[in-house]
């Protein structure tokens, strides 16, 4: 699936964007770590990997926007495609 993952609140710069658009397997879950591959941020390398710590509250909004909270940070993934 495609999908934009938005920092919300956070209280580490770990995560260099505050907005990621990649692509992901699973939809967040509680109790695991949100993962999404995404173009580099540096040309020199081949993909940037995104891997929350593991996620304490989801909630759905609208049916494509999910809103979860971390251990260290809140963000806001929305669904672009649903196409694997």
């Amino acid at each position: 699936m495609k999908g934009k993952l938005t920092r919300i609140v956070s209280s580490h710069k770990r995560l260099r964007t505050d907005e990621v658009v990649g692509d992901f397997e699973d939809l967040p879950c509680e109790g695991y770590c949100f993962e999404m591959a995404a173009p580099p941020l540096d040309p020199a390398m081949d993909i940037r990997w995104i891997k929350t710590s593991p996620i304490q509250k989801i909630e759905l909004d609208d049916g494509e926007v999910y809103r979860f909270v971390t251990e260290n940070s809140t963000y806001k993934l929305e669904i672009l495609d649903e196409e694997r």
